[in-house]
């Protein structure tokens, strides 16, 4: 919902997603890994590949470790479980 992804963004914001990452037109301007910005219509993520849905992009944030060993994505599990459907909530609606 709306109420979600305006949660989300906030999570975005405040943690350690904005200190790597770029979404355009917010104050989130990391250059260390890839821009965000339009993450919601891109069809995979993790450099092509897991399918950008909802399951992926929770266990991406969460465990980018396990589903990619050497990523430079490091494993973030100090979201909640409402705070992680809140932060997906947002970067699916970034079209």
């Amino acid at each position: 919902t709306t109420a979600d992804a305006i949660s989300g963004q906030q999570i975005f914001l405040a943690g350690p997603c904005a200190m790597c990452h770029q979404v355009r037109g917010t104050v989130a301007g990391g250059r260390v890994a890839p821009d965000l910005t339009h993450i919601g219509s891109r069809e995979y993520i993790a450099s092509n590949t897991y399918r950008n849905n909802d399951a992926y992009l929770e266990a991406w944030v969460t465990h980018a470790q396990s589903l990619k060993p050497e990523a430079e994505m490091p494993n973030l599990t100090q979201f909640s479980g409402e705070q992680l459907h809140d932060l997906v909530a947002y970067l699916r609606q970034l079209q």
